[in-house]
């Protein structure tokens, strides 16, 4: 069988990246501001003073209830639900195409009737539903942890009497790791519910097993790349030697894994179901 063209939505986990990112950064801009102001106008000459001042602490408590609105805010379901979408639609025709994969025309036709009747399927609902609440979750959860740490980088930093520029500096630096935190978040999600959707339409297809297939590229992992080729069963998932510890996986389950799965009617390989 000829190699098929990985189809990871690569274009897709970036957008979700951005959308972390963005939503992150519009945040933190304010929440640094805030700080700064507080810090130059109240603790500059007596920085030991913030550790019992309570105004400092119902600022921290007032930006993280307002924060905490806008992640969760209609606007921010909007956008994560037309990143769902996106997700959905790419992932039925990447599957559909992936049917040619068939030789069995029978079960082929099989195969894209059920996955043109699958878009109304409740297991596929569920993965859309599931991949909209994770990632508001996920939202609110980066930005209650973002407003938490950065307070208390910035307390430290008046505790221990920086100046305005030690403080702008120790703030971007934790600003700048904590998006990027939340991007791996985000591409991480991604990744997984492509592999859910892909997964699930296989199932409603009626094709129990696949082929793992890589990206191809200089960054797959080694143990990721010993899989290639090879087939295994969505119920039981191949064995993942020397990468998240080992287990069972199935393609882009693991952290940044954009290995994808190709349809088959052949019987796993030796480890994959038995």
């Amino acid at each position: 069988m000829a190699r098929r063209k990985n189809t990871f939505p690569l274009h897709l986990e970036r957008m979700m990246a951005d959308l972390y990112a963005s939503a992150l950064w519009r945040m933190a801009k304010s929440v640094m501001r805030t700080i700064k102001s507080t810090y130059k106008a109240e603790y500059h000459n007596t920085p030991a003073a913030i550790k019992a001042d309570e105004s400092f602490k119902e600022m921290i408590a007032r930006l993280t209830q307002e924060y905490t609105d806008y992640l969760t805010s209609k606007n921010m379901l909007y956008k994560v639900k037309r990143a769902e979408m996106a997700l959905r639609s790419w992932s039925f025709r990447t599957v559909s195409d992936s049917m040619t994969a068939i030789k069995d025309l029978k079960k082929r036709d099989y195969a894209m009737l059920a996955i043109e009747q699958a878009i109304d399927s409740p297991f596929v609902k569920a993965v859309s539903d599931n991949f909209i609440k994770t990632n508001m979750e996920m939202l609110e959860a980066a930005g209650k942890e973002y407003i938490s740490g950065i307070s208390e980088a910035a307390m430290n930093t008046f505790i221990n009497g920086g100046s305005m520029k030690d403080l702008t500096a120790t703030m971007t630096k934790y600003t700048d790791g904590d998006v990027a935190k939340a991007e791996f978040w985000a591409t991480d999600q991604m990744s997984s519910a492509y592999s859910e959707y892909t997964g699930q339409l296989h199932k409603e297809a009626g094709l129990d097993n696949y082929v793992w297939r890589t990206s191809g590229d200089n960054a797959v992992r080694e143990a990721h790349r010993e899989l290639e080729g090879k087939t295994f069963s969505w119920a039981k998932g191949a064995p993942m030697q020397d990468d998240c510890g080992g287990g069972l996986y199935n393609p882009g389950t693991p952290y940044r894994c954009r290995c994808t799965a190709e349809p088959t009617l052949d019987e796993p390989d030796e480890g994959g179901v038995e």
